[in-house]
């Protein structure tokens, strides 16, 4: 009996997200071990971007001809709002006249929010009046509060805590700029795509997948380094216009043709029936 044929969806590698959090060496190398035997054996490894790709073939051995790219994708309906954007401000109540960052992230080291609270220093010193609003919940609440009160940061950070589903589309639409700081083992960051299908430029650390999705439209979009000196540098840079970002409908028929859900389908659809033709060949 011939053996069954596997494909594999990576979407992130278990074992290097829990070493990013401080899981210990023993359990690291197990989820590593049980990770590798998975991809291995499949006949194909379906990554998000380029970017992770690679990490599957050199950290994992998967035989490169293996892996097919499908990147994320968008339900670009759910995302394409046209009501005013002061409603979706006063809805979420977020001042009309102020300039608004928005970061939506777990609250974990590897998202670099930490590292974004520290460029605020420097954002709010240039744009006196700007916003950051930071949405989500994690183990690293308590501590990036503490941060923000201790830089004297309180009037341009807000914690927004979790943000329903349904109330998403309007963050990121009322958003002048969505920012996305990753540190680490970003696959494809389906954030920055989502925050774009609202027309909202999302501006994305030099980081795993993240360039793959922004690069296409403007390298503005990408920041220096993950440098919170660096990121502080282009966002006032955004902020002040000194440094062009693609206009709002440019981002949202960017993320229609490359990134909407009806591609994904097709694609990952591609990939199944590839396998099945060359193995009944």
């Amino acid at each position: 009996m011939k053996d069954t044929l596997t494909i594999s969806h990576f979407h992130g590698p278990w074992s290097e997200e829990s070493l990013q959090e401080g899981d210990g060496n023993t359990a690291v190398a197990t989820k590593s071990y049980l990770e590798g035997a998975v991809y291995r054996r499949s006949h194909r490894v379906i990554v998000l971007s380029n970017a992770f790709g690679d990490l599957v073939t050199t950290h994992f051995g998967v035989d490169p001809d293996k892996v097919r790219l499908v990147p994320g994708s968008v339900n670009t309906r759910r995302f394409a709002l046209n009501t005013p954007r002061s409603d979706s401000r006063a809805a979420l109540d977020l001042p009309p006249d102020r300039p608004i960052l928005v970061t939506v992230r777990r609250l974990v080291n590897r998202m670099g929010l930490s590292s974004l609270i520290d460029a605020m220093r420097y954002v709010v010193a240039a744009v006196p009046d700007v916003l950051l609003c930071i949405a989500g919940q994690g183990p690293l609440k308590q501590s990036l509060q503490a941060q923000t009160e201790m830089l004297g940061l309180m009037r341009n950070i807000r914690f927004l805590g979790f943000v329903a589903e349904e109330a998403l589309p309007h963050l990121f639409y009322a958003a002048d700029i969505n920012v996305v700081p990753t540190i680490a083992l970003e696959g494809f960051g389906l954030v920055a795509a989502e925050a774009m299908a609202t027309g909202t430029p999302s501006m994305v650390t030099p980081v795993g997948g993240l360039p793959e999705v922004v690069g296409g439209l403007s390298h503005n979009l990408i920041f220096s380094s993950t440098k919170a000196t660096d990121m502080a540098e282009d966002l006032i840079g955004a902020l002040t216009g000194a440094i062009e970002l693609p206009a709002r409908e440019d981002c949202r028929e960017y993320i229609e043709s490359r990134f909407n859900s009806r591609l994904m389908a097709v694609r990952t659809a591609e990939v199944y029936r590839e396998l099945i033709e060359h193995a009944t060949a």
